[in-house]
């Protein structure tokens, strides 16, 4: 009996110290209401695209896209969203963009708004490295590429001026880029440009001219560029039709575009060359392209090694 009552003793002193035990266990930590945004803010880039996302008040994220279309001009998307931890997703629908028109200065000469109230989404990855995908209902400008989060140390080359575009010599365009295209023969008021390197992504190199006919060309080149074949370096943001094609003197398979903007035409003709490692553009904005052929002066445009 008297062991019987030492057993049962036992089994209350160790379910008395259980049960102090789970008292002094500490309760979860609430949430501190910090943004949880915080955790991917900062300055992400894709090729000659780059996006700075920041916290805006406890659970929305804001995401400012930045993309260089030509040497003086500069398009720019906003917008705003929740944050959705569980599948880090952020929805919007107050999607922003203005084209930039920068003057001499580098200052802000001209803003032009595109539209509003797009919508669209902005997923993040964590991987190794954080990442971002933009989804964009209205344009699907972004389409295929992931952006990448730059260290605050490579920030600097960005922002150090309003537009990244410089102006530039023939001799210069082609330190920056040593599988240059040729100016063809017949073109009048040639200028050229150059954007400055970003973090890992080689520079970018701009030709414009005027051939005879009247027409005013933008040609664009880029050695080793992020998307590799598959790498737009026009900064032409239309909904496109492609035909494929051949550039005989390049020895290249080449894709040709025409849409409308407006009353203007619009023709682009884009290749890549594997064995230089070279992605190369020539866009034409024009009332009339009637009997144009953008294959024909891109051909031209070959420069012998």
């Amino acid at each position: 009996m008297k062991r019987t009552l030492s057993l049962l003793a036992l089994l209350a002193l160790v379910l008395s110290l259980a049960a102090c035990g789970a008292k002094e266990t500490p309760a979860p930590a609430e949430e501190d209401g910090q943004n949880p945004v915080m955790n991917f803010i900062g300055r992400y880039q894709c090729d000659r695209c780059s996006v700075f996302v920041e916290a805006e008040g406890s659970e929305n994220a804001k995401f400012t896209f930045s993309w260089g279309s030509s040497a003086w001009e500069n398009s720019e998307w906003t917008m705003s969203g929740k944050f959705d931890e569980a599948t880090l997703t952020v929805e919007y629908a107050d999607g922003r963009r203005a084209d930039l028109t920068y003057g001499d200065d580098g200052k802000l000469a001209k803003e032009d708004v595109i539209y509003e109230n797009g919508t669209g989404r902005v997923v993040f990855s964590e991987g190794e490295a954080l990442s971002l995908t933009w989804e964009d209902d209205k344009e699907h400008a972004a389409d295929g590429m992931v952006f990448t989060w730059l260290p605050v140390e490579d920030w600097p080359e960005i922002d150090s001026m309003a537009n990244p575009w410089h102006e530039a010599t023939e001799a210069e365009a082609l330190e920056a880029c040593a599988n240059l295209f040729q100016i063809p023969s017949d073109a009048a008021d040639v200028e050229w440009y150059v954007m400055d390197a970003i973090a890992d992504v080689s520079p970018l190199t701009e030709a414009r001219f005027t051939l005879g006919d009247g027409h005013s060309c933008c040609t664009r080149a880029q050695q080793d560029p992020p998307a590799g074949e598959d790498a737009d370096i026009s900064g032409m943001y239309y909904e496109w039709k492609a035909e494929n094609t051949d550039l005989e003197n390049w020895n290249v398979p080449a894709k040709v575009y025409r849409t409308q903007d407006g009353e203007m035409t619009v023709d682009l003709c884009t290749w890549y060359d594997a064995e230089r490692g070279t992605a190369y553009s020539l866009s034409v904005i024009a009332a009339d392209l009637d009997g144009f052929d953008i294959r024909a002066v891109a051909e031209a445009m070959y420069r012998e090694q």
